[in-house]
């Protein structure tokens, strides 16, 4: 644009030379005496030239003003993430800046000197330009530590190095329920977060620590006691009644001798006392449904009893007769006697006529039970486990037939007693409990 100026600048002065050589040749015949053949030069000139009425004699510039805002802008310079946050800081940049100017002609008559001014025209350029703006570092930075605090202790793992379980179950009652205690060791672990704290006020985790212990802890279980124990008690059966010692208190023996046929062999009998005795064991039931004797219960009696010796008559005794009748029935009196098994005996004589059998009395229990061990085994049986036990009571029983002399006083005196006796086996059952190792899951 320069450039385009000075080559106007040139043209103008080309002209305005050019204007002055035409005045001068217009006003030259003034001068024709001295010119000479210069003179009839330019007079041919001034038949073909007009002279200007205004030379471009120069320019005048305006000062440069800026045309629009600034373009093509570099980037700014110093990023924010560059610079530590929070730190204000000033960034700048380049620009392409448009100016223009006035550029106005200056003009000049040639032949009145007066000068105008003529077109203007404007004149533009880029120029460089900077730019600047305040900003603030947004590059975050770690200033501290941030401690979260300590969380709750918590259980690592089970327990372990446990103490015995107590009370132990032998020291309770069988199948009492109770609860079991022990102590047991237990680690525990604590935690706490540390954050690094930023610039910006944004925390973030850093490390995590840790803290641990071990501690003492209670158990606590459901238990059944094993100790077995006494209950209460029961009794057996009783024996018969067996003489408890020698007969006593004896009568005197009948009948007497003087009073049977001389020769003839009877027996002679006597009324005594007699001392009887029976037992029954005694039982211990325990909890389990165990029976265990402990004992004897001894019971007592007197009952009458009578002893026997055989004996032969000496006296001279007329038993019989005919009566005064037919023969009746036993015990009917005829005169002076009375009639037994169709024989008549005199009143006056007591003599053995006959023997009655009598009836053969009920069992009874002879001797006590003697009980065989209840089976299977509460310890073939894990600890708890129910099932059924056996157990079996073997005694004696006995039954008496007595054999009776049949006298003619309407008495009877024993013979004999015949006895018979058998064994007898009774089986029991319960329901029994295992004591063995196994048991129950509690």
């Amino acid at each position: 644009m320069k450039q385009l100026t000075k080559n106007k600048k040139t043209v103008g002065l080309k002209r305005a030379l050019l204007s002055i050589s035409l005045a001068s040749a217009l006003y030259a015949p003034l001068s024709l005496a001295s010119v000479g053949s210069h003179f009839v030069y330019l007079l041919e000139i001034e038949t073909r030239a007009k002279v200007p009425e205004w030379v471009n004699t120069g320019v005048i510039y305006g000062a440069w003003q800026l045309q629009g805002a600034p373009n093509s802008c570099s980037v700014w310079a110093d990023e924010p993430s560059s610079v530590d946050w929070g730190v204000s800081f000033q960034q700048s940049r380049n620009c392409s800046q448009g100016q223009v100017r006035d550029v106005t002609q200056v003009l000049t008559n040639p032949v009145t000197k007066a000068i105008s001014h003529g077109i203007t025209e404007q004149e533009a350029r880029n120029v460089s330009a900077s730019q600047f703006q305040d900003s603030v570092g947004v590059r975050d930075y770690i200033t501290g530590e941030n401690p979260l605090g300590w969380s709750d202790w918590v259980d690592t793992g089970g327990h372990y190095a446990c103490s015995s379980w107590t009370p132990d179950v032998n020291t309770k009652n069988l199948n009492e329920a109770f609860t079991q205690s022990r102590d047991c060791s237990q680690n525990q672990t604590s935690t706490q977060s540390v954050n690094d704290v930023w610039a910006s006020g944004l925390e973030t985790e850093k490390r995590i620590e840790s803290n641990s212990q071990v501690i003492s802890e209670p158990e606590g279980q459901a238990a059944t006691g094993t100790l077995d124990f006494i209950k209460g008690s029961s009794f057996g059966t009783w024996t018969g009644w067996s003489a408890n010692g020698s007969l006593y208190d004896c009568g005197a023996y009948s009948p007497e001798s003087s009073t049977v046929t001389s020769g003839e062999s009877f027996t002679q009998h006597s009324d005594c006392s007699q001392d009887e005795q029976r037992t029954r064991p005694i039982f211990d039931e325990w909890e389990s449904g165990a029976s265990t004797e402990n004992g004897t219960e001894t019971d007592a009696r007197v009952v009458s009893a009578t002893q026997s010796q055989p004996a032969v008559g000496s006296g001279d005794v007329d038993v019989g007769g005919e009566g005064t009748g037919t023969p009746g029935a036993d015990g009917e009196v005829d005169g002076a006697g009375t009639w037994y098994g169709g024989t008549w005996y005199r009143n006056d004589v007591v003599v053995i006529y006959g023997t009655r059998t009598g009836d053969w009395t009920d069992w009874y229990v002879s001797s006590g039970c003697a009980f065989s061990s209840w089976t299977p085994s509460s310890s073939d049986y894990d600890f708890g486990v129910p099932f059924i036990q056996t157990q079996t009571c073997t005694y004696s029983e006995a039954r008496t037939q007595t054999i009776y002399d049949k006298w003619t006083n309407n008495t009877e005196t024993v013979n004999v007693v015949n006895s018979e006796s058998r064994v007898v086996v009774d089986t029991v059952t319960r329901t029994g409990f295992g004591t063995g190792g196994g048991g129950f899951d509690w």
